[in-house]
């Protein structure tokens, strides 16, 4: 194998070149042109020449953002490859995009490419498709689609960062939208891929909001533009997209960092990306930081050099070029130490990786070729990149510099922001656990609270069984016991036994601290509630209003319903005793409204003075002293019906006092 190139001047020059070689007659021989010169006039000439003097060579040809020679890295030049293979045959395709579907295109190119010729297997396939109507990565979708065990390289057209017109072309074609490829043959064809990211992410994530394959409407609620508006400027985003390559959007995808350059934009704000962006995914804005990209790209060239490599063809984006303008060629320099190196600049690379070929903006890919399995045994340290001082620019110490300031500031910013959200973690789950002891504790008190009530209702049935047991030893002594006498007092007794058993009954679940449902009436839920605080009523004189006018079972969690109902009961009552109300009554209601079940409690206690009503269910806030409150209260109350019960707890004021309701939704 044979690789080197030219960088093409005029008609006279390309001839003594090619004489010089002896290629006239080769039917191996492969060209890549690469072509700064955006027109088609010029194009075409160019091509009517290599025909003319190589008729059996092989073309395929683009135009670009910066071509890549054995000498430079040039601009507004052509550059020609010229590989001659001894052993491989090669065969050229192109195909016009005339469906603009990129899938379709994709699928049409690698249905075309025989998968044998002359007994030699398909090896590796280099393509170029135009730079800014087709859709670099749909396109490798597409031929992914057909076979995705063919290692692709190539990229996709530029037109040195106009975005109005590029070309991709072949032997005897032009086409402006569409894509060419040589398919190389070969059994023993030495193939290897790599490539060069080193970009970095800045910032915070942001969402992809809309966006339908490579275009994107909206990212964070706002429009693609504005979006870049917002965080580049107003000028960086009038400047779209001939600046959209400086300043990329990374995703990840299949474990990669892939970035994604500003291709078009549009008249509804939404910009057209160099690849896919899939809606809801995550982007960042992505920054080169040139010291890395160097020192990465001098370490591609040390895992290189232990290889067979005969040919290496380089497909760079743009905006490495933009970045490290004169110093591009210090990431090239290398690999053409190894062999000769030729290629161009793109708006996207096209690169072979885990079986699979897929689009990556930012980076440098690297295709190695050798029809030789020998290596060329080369030292790393002769690979070091020696920059002279004249030739060191302030503007390259510069871009590092700043490029070294956004790294750290944005390392230590990501550091920040890491421990802030573990801090923050670490005070909520702190808050929880405070939260759950400060729950157990107020429910132990209320456990203690209802004990106490539990003990006050006994008091009249134990009076009851006192009684009893000594009326009938005393009509027994006395031989005036009757069966009469013994059964009613026995019955007496026996009644309040059940009275005893009923009230434990209802609140055994209440003291196993369970959260299982059960389908309850809601008479039953005040019934439990009101004979705990019978005794209490009675002792204050509190008037009790039942009103239910829904009694259906329901499901519900029915001992912290009654946590809440007890809570709000006690509240009423301390209310009424603190301000000594003369006829005090505590009115329950309880009704459906929109498949909803209603508690409403209310009293004539005066009601929630103003300015404490908006505080009242705040964690923090009391008007209870220290012999008071050792209940739930009001703020672990709601939280209990609107996270466990899935309802809603308000209070307000009526004309007489204060009225809660608690609104349980019915689960049909």
């Amino acid at each position: 194998m044979i690789n080197c190139s030219l960088n093409y001047k005029n008609h006279e020059q390309l001839k003594n070149f090619i004489n010089e070689q002896s290629w006239s007659e080769e039917k191996s021989l492969l060209i890549q042109v690469f072509t700064g010169i955006n027109e088609h006039r010029f194009i075409q000439m160019l091509l009517n020449e290599l025909n003319a003097l190589l008729p059996h060579a092989q073309i395929i040809g683009t135009t670009t953002a910066g071509e890549i020679s054995q000498e430079d890295i040039l601009t507004h030049s052509t550059v020609l490859s010229f590989t001659y293979f001894e052993h491989t045959h090669i065969k050229t395709f192109i195909q016009p995009n005339e469906t603009a579907c990129s899938f379709e295109l994709g699928q049409t190119m690698m249905q075309n490419i025989d998968k044998e010729h002359h007994n030699q297997k398909l090896k590796t396939i280099i393509t170029f498709t135009d730079g800014l109507k087709t859709n670099g990565e749909e396109y490798l979708n597409g031929m992914n689609s057909i076979d995705s065990n063919i290692p692709i390289a190539g990229g996709m057209a530029g037109d040195n960062s106009l975005f109005t017109q590029t070309y991709v072309f072949a032997k005897n074609t032009i086409v402006e939208q569409g894509a060419v490829c040589v398919a190389l043959y070969n059994n023993d064809l030495q193939v290897y891929m790599d490539y060069n990211f080193s970009w970095q992410s800045l910032g915070k994530s942001h969402v992809i909001e809309k966006s339908e394959k490579n275009r994107v409407y909206t990212i964070d609620g706002m429009s693609a533009i504005d979006f870049y508006a917002y965080y580049l400027g107003d000028e960086i985003a009038q400047m779209l997209p001939s600046v959209g390559v400086e300043f990329p959007l990374v995703i990840k995808k299949d474990g990669l960092d892939i970035a994604r350059a500003v291709l078009n934009r549009f008249d509804d704000g939404s910009l057209g990306f160099a690849g896919n962006i899939p809606q809801d995914s995550l982007v960042k804005f992505g920054y080169g930081d040139v010291q890395m990209i160097l020192q990465r790209g001098l370490f591609k060239a040390k895992q290189l050099i232990n290889q067979p490599v005969e040919a290496i063809f380089i497909y760079s984006c743009t905006a490495r070029k933009a970045l490290l303008q004169d110093e591009i060629r210090h990431e090239i320099k290398p690999l053409n130490q190894i062999a000769p190196t030729t290629g161009f600049f793109t708006y996207g690379e096209f690169y072979y990786g885990n079986k699979y070929a897929r689009l990556l903006n930012q980076s440098m890919t690297i295709l190695a070729l050798s029809e030789s399995e020998d290596i060329h045994h080369i030292e790393e340290d002769s690979l070091q990149v020696k920059v002279a001082e004249k030739e060191q620019s302030m503007h390259f110490y510069r871009t590092q510099a700043l490029s070294k300031l956004i790294s750290k500031t944005t390392k230590e910013l990501e550091e920040l922001n890491d421990t802030l959200e573990q801090r923050v973690r670490d005070e909520v789950r702190k808050s929880l656990e405070k939260d759950e002891v400060l729950y157990a504790t107020a429910r132990h008190a209320q456990m203690g609270e209802i004990l106490d009530m539990i003990v006050h209702q006994w008091r009249q049935p134990l009076n009851v069984f006192s009684a009893g047991v000594s009326s009938l030893q005393l009509y027994h002594n006395m031989g005036v016991l009757t069966d009469e006498v013994f059964n009613q007092t026995t019955m007496q007794v026996l009644k309040n036994v059940d009275f005893l058993n009923s009230t434990i009954e209802d609140f055994r679940g209440f003291f196993k601290n369970t959260q299982v449902k059960e389908r309850i009436e809601p008479s039953k839920i005040l019934d439990k509630c009101c004979v705990l605080f019978e005794s209490m009523f009675k002792k204050l004189g509190i008037e009790l209003h039942r009103k239910v006018e829904f009694d259906e079972t329901f499901e519900v969690c029915s001992s912290e319903l009654i946590q809440v109902v007890l809570n709000i009961f006690k509240n009423a009552v301390d209310a009424i005793e603190e301000n000594d109300i003369t006829s005090p009554v505590i009115a329950c209601r309880v009704y459906k409204q929109k498949n909803c079940c209603i508690f409403e409690i209310m009293d004539n206690a005066g009601g929630i003075p103003l300015d404490i009503l908006p505080k009242i269910f705040d964690k923090r806030f009391t008007t209870k002293g220290e012999t008071h409150g050792t209940g739930i209260g009001l703020d672990m109350s709601k939280t209990i019906v609107e996270e466990h019960l899935h309802g809603t707890l308000t209070a307000g004021n009526v004309k007489q006092g204060a009225v809660f309701t608690i609104t349980i939704p019915l689960h049909t």
